[in-house]
């Protein structure tokens, strides 16, 4: 799950980029094959794509974190429940 979050994040910010790239030249009404090149297009869609990415790398830091610290629970469970049946067995 994590690693497809990164993934994600990672396309996310490539494809702002290329789509900023395609967009950011625009026709020129009256002209067939002339265009200008409008960079607040292309800065939006990489913005979009910077911070959809950067989502997307949080969420799957968070969650890396989280497994993290439920398998230190779980092993700390297991710990506790050894120890439970180690004084049941002293104890009877």
């Amino acid at each position: 799950m994590v690693i497809t979050l990164r993934i994600i994040g990672a396309l996310a910010i490539l494809g702002g980029f290329f789509i900023g790239l395609d967009l950011y030249e625009v026709p020129i009404e009256g002209y067939r094959h002339l265009t200008e090149k409008d960079w607040t297009i292309f800065f939006t869609w990489f913005g979009y794509g910077i911070i959809s990415g950067i989502l997307f790398f949080a969420f799957a830091q968070i969650l890396d974190h989280l497994e993290t610290k439920n398998d230190y629970a779980e092993k700390q469970i297991n710990i506790l429940e050894r120890l439970e049946k180690k004084l049941d067995k002293k104890e009877g």
